[in-house]
């Protein structure tokens, strides 16, 4: 959807290797963190918010709010944490998103994405091919979106179509939350597993996005708008 934010709450990540945490579009690694938890808060009071992000395309970030875009056409935009994860302790980002108030049948955009990017692929992410949320020609890569625009058809390189239970016609579907990862080709794989409709009524609300990783079970669960 246009005029898409990303209110960060408490964000927690523990001691460095080399997979990264992402983004709303992705993550990358400039600096590694010693201490076994870290939290957003304690970045902050040595540092700006800005100032542990990559931006890229029209995003922005003031205080805790980054701007992916705003109600305006062809923008897209991406911001990066610089933070590495290590994936042998859990994880858990707690944020408030804002996708808009269109959906695509009113001239809504793509949608959003929270993407975990390996280290030695993260200069691949751009801001633009909306299908792929960014992502396209990536490999490797594990995330969720909020797809708000339902793809009927696959762009060769970059993404796969969207699961035909969500729509049968390009850009006249139902938006959803799903799951997604790309191989070694890259192409966006949408994981139909787990795969629910949400409700359209965005109202430019900020709602609820929390994505946790249980290192014991090695699954993650992704609680949006009271949704499971």
């Amino acid at each position: 959807m246009k005029n898409k934010q990303v209110r960060i709450r408490p964000l927690f990540y523990m001691a460095t290797v080399s997979v990264m945490l992402l983004s709303f579009s992705s993550i990358t690694s400039n600096y590694k963190v010693s201490a076994k938890t870290i939290t957003l808060s304690q970045l902050l009071n040595q540092n700006s918010l800005a100032s542990q992000l990559i931006l890229n395309g029209s995003s922005s970030v003031n205080d805790s709010l980054i701007t992916l875009t705003s109600d305006n056409t062809e923008q897209s935009g991406t911001a990066y944490i610089k933070t590495p994860i290590n994936f042998s302790n859990d994880v858990s980002l707690n944020l408030s998103v804002n996708i808009g108030n269109k959906s695509q049948q009113h001239d809504g955009g793509d949608g959003m994405a929270v993407s975990f990017v390996p280290a030695d692929q993260i200069k691949k992410v751009n801001q633009k091919n909306g299908g792929s949320l960014g992502l396209g020609g990536i490999s490797h890569i594990f995330g969720f979106k909020i797809d708000t625009y339902f793809n009927r058809f696959p762009e060769e390189g970059s993404f796969e179509a969207d699961p035909p239970q969500f729509g049968h016609r390009q850009g006249d579907g139902q938006s959803f939350g799903a799951f997604f990862d790309s191989k070694n080709e890259g192409v966006i794989h949408t994981i139909t597993d787990e795969a629910q409709q949400i409700d359209e009524k965005f109202n430019n609300q900020f709602k609820s996005l929390i994505v946790s990783y249980n290192s014991q079970s090695s699954s993650f669960t992704v609680t949006y708008d009271n949704q499971v």
